[in-house]
């Protein structure tokens, strides 16, 4: 658990409240979150081309008494140069659906842009998070497009998942396991991501282990992470684990809804094990 709880404290470090306040003309009640150190995946419509940007920042205004919200934008940029200044974003409609908040709207024209930029569409959605000890760790995935041209997938490059995980082995027989965490560390430069599978456990008898697989490449699809890959080695504690190998794995992170992976493990002497991950970005712990 100590393990957890640092890998969210890591999060929650860019995902801070700042402050509930009224507005001055009427007593709104507003909450401010300050969202930073985000990754921009920015695609030109266009050309095709695509770029992607690091220490992306955004401070979410949600006004809970007209049920709008206000969006800043810092160190924005796109494939053909553009650096855009802080862009702010008014009076956005959000919902809620009990477990996300969604911020939502369209042809948008950013307050005080001294370049012209028309948000052709923008969605936000918000999951809040929280484990023991209080540590607060949003899922936040943020996409959105700048006049009808650049399309841009936005989120935290560390991320974390639970939900459930189902062995079947060769006979057919299924173990369905919910302890089993996943922790991800997208890195923008190499596209290229870690998995680590914490606590895992694909049969009853098997003692929990913490296996990673390393260097996984991945492309951006929409909202989505995505990777396949014929065969890995995992690793455990940094060693190469030959006795667990692991093929046909294909999986995808939606930064908006979760996570969704399937693999096989063929354990030595022990036969074919097929795994089905599910993951709901609004589950906050194991069971």
């Amino acid at each position: 658990m100590k393990k957890l709880i640092s890998f969210f404290a890591g999060i929650a470090m860019s995902l801070s409240m700042l402050t509930s306040c009224s507005t001055s003309d009427r007593n709104d009640l507003v909450v401010e979150q300050s969202i930073s150190n985000f990754f921009a995946y920015v695609t030109d419509l266009t050309t095709g081309t695509d770029a992607y940007y690091s220490q992306i920042s955004y401070t979410l205004s949600l006004n809970y008494t007209n049920m709008t919200a206000d969006v800043k934008i810092f160190n924005l940029r796109t494939p053909d140069g553009t650096s855009y200044p802080t862009l702010s974003l008014t009076n956005i409609p959000w919902s809620t659906t009990g477990k996300q908040i969604i911020v939502k709207g369209t042809d948008i024209t950013p307050a005080g842009a001294t370049v012209p930029v028309t948000f052709s569409s923008f969605n936000l959605t918000y999951s809040p998070r929280i484990i023991e000890n209080n540590i607060s760790a949003p899922g936040v995935g943020i996409t959105f497009t700048i006049n009808s041209r650049f399309a841009v997938t936005s989120a935290n490059p560390n991320q974390i998942a639970f939900g459930t995980t189902t062995t079947t082995d060769a006979q057919g027989s299924s173990f369905v396991g919910q302890k089993t965490y996943y922790t991800f560390i997208f890195n923008s430069e190499t596209r290229r991501v870690n998995i680590t599978m914490n606590s895992t456990s694909f049969i009853p008898q098997m003692p929990a282990m913490d296996i990673e697989l390393a260097n996984v490449p991945y492309v951006i699809d929409g909202a989505m992470a995505k990777w396949e890959v014929e065969s890995i080695t995992p690793q455990i504690g940094g060693v190469p684990y030959g006795a667990f190998p692991i093929t046909n794995l294909k999986g995808s992170f939606n930064f908006n809804t979760g996570l969704t992976m399937n693999f096989d493990c063929t354990p030595r002497n022990m036969g074919k094990y097929q795994v089905a991950v599910n993951c709901d970005i609004t589950n906050s712990q194991p069971e």
